[in-house]
């Protein structure tokens, strides 16, 4: 537990400990002798509000930067790649939900070959297996 609350974290970029107590962990080897220790608990307040406040604005732009660059990367990510198929030309089918008795890593992903033998829009064709050649799709 005192790893984790002590470890940086990777989008706030400063520790658990941190944020609950408006300051760094003490630990038995780093140990380091404090002139502007408040004198009274009211000190204390008065010293840590402006404190975490600039703390808590510093983690929500980390947090709000983070964020942005997920956003970046998922929608990188989900981009749809386009093909372009001419008429006449060869592909594979996709076939991720069919049923076998082999295992999910033996099972075949692909079916085919098809040659294209029409094409309704971008993302339509009429394709016929090459080898079945009543088998159209």
């Amino acid at each position: 537990m005192l790893a984790l609350n002590s470890a940086i974290h990777e989008a706030t970029y400063t520790s658990p400990f941190f944020l609950e107590h408006g300051r760094d962990i003490r630990l038995s080897y780093t140990y380091e002798k404090n002139s502007d220790t408040p004198q009274n608990k009211y000190e204390y307040v008065e010293k840590l509000l402006p404190s975490l406040e600039h703390t808590f604005n510093k983690v929500l732009n980390n947090l709000k930067d983070q964020e942005a660059s997920h956003v970046e990367l998922s929608t990188r990510a989900t981009k749809q790649h386009h093909y372009d198929y001419k008429i006449g030309s060869l592909c594979f089918i996709k076939t991720p939900n069919i049923k076998s008795n082999l295992s999910p890593k033996l099972r075949p992903k692909f079916e085919g070959p098809y040659r294209v033998i029409e094409r309704f829009s971008n993302v339509n064709y009429r394709v016929q297996h090459v080898e079945q050649l009543r088998k159209k799709i």
